[in-house]
């Protein structure tokens, strides 16, 4: 699933791509994924206008047109979007695309129709109707914020770091790469964590995802000693060369290395 790492890529390229372009015309391929409007509103409120400008909030991306209403974008588990000019290079599966008057398209792909797009008035709205933390690169998001969030909190750290409500972007991989880095158990309670644990947290999930952004979102891209580059087939951890094993953590198959992250009930501490 596309994570914040993901869907940065994505508004970078739309960021280069399709902002100052007058739209022809739109067409709406899977009214499923259509949130909030039916299909005739939301073409005829897209139609002649512009992008101007972009944004992502967690894994959610933003084109905010020139009459200041504002199109998000939501990925799903397999959608991504595509630029392009001759239609015959149109992706397989798209369910959403806009033609430009310079002949150019944009489609949005959603093979597996987990995702969702729509029109929003006011950006900030948006957000908080769907109840989003803060961003997890946000820059007013501090260390002590952070701390903040999770210090009271009860359960599992993994899935308080994937929690959308509490912080916004991260989903199951870099929550495993996190709790890999600080060699902590995936089933690690939060009530074993104290401040100076959580603010460890806090500068590593920013790391990771700076990281991951600059690998262009790609595995193969990403430095050698990163769980996410051998978390695919028979991975072997990069660090002691242990078969990288898989556990349920609150519904989700959790990827880490028995032997580096120890066990859940005393590893709170330094190792």
């Amino acid at each position: 699933m596309p994570e914040l790492p993901d869907v940065e890529i994505f508004r970078q390229y739309l960021q280069s791509t399709v902002l100052h372009k007058k739209i022809r015309s739109v067409s709406v391929a899977e009214t499923a994924l259509l949130e909030g409007v039916d299909r005739s509103e939301f073409s005829q409120s897209l139609r002649g206008h512009s992008f101007e400008k972009t944004r992502r909030h967690g894994k959610y991306c933003f084109l905010v047109l020139d009459n200041r209403r504002c199109l998000f974008l939501h990925f799903g588990m397999t959608g991504f979007v595509q630029y392009f000019k001759k239609k015959l290079q149109a992706p397989e599966h798209t369910r959403l695309s806009f033609e430009f008057t310079n002949d150019y398209t944009l489609a949005y792909d959603c093979q597996r129709k987990f995702g969702e797009f729509g029109i929003t008035d006011d950006l900030e709205d948006f957000i908080a109707s769907q109840d989003l933390g803060p961003d997890a690169l946000d820059d007013n998001l501090s260390e002590d914020d952070f701390v903040r969030l999770l210090e009271k909190r009860r359960g599992m750290l993994k899935p308080a770091l994937m929690n959308q409500q509490i912080i916004a972007g991260i989903g199951n991989i870099y929550s495993d790469e996190i709790l890999f880095q600080l060699r902590l158990h995936p089933k690690i309670s939060l009530h074993q964590l104290d401040e100076k644990k959580l603010r460890q947290i806090y500068a590593t999930t920013r790391e990771i995802l700076v990281k991951a952004v600059k690998a262009n979102a790609e595995p193969e891209n990403m430095a050698a000693s990163m769980l996410t580059r051998h978390r695919r087939g028979d991975g072997k951890c990069p660090n002691c060369r242990a078969s990288i094993e898989k556990i349920e953590v609150a519904g989700r198959r959790a990827r880490y290395c028995p032997s580096c992250q120890g066990d859940a009930k005393d590893n709170g501490h330094e190792r």
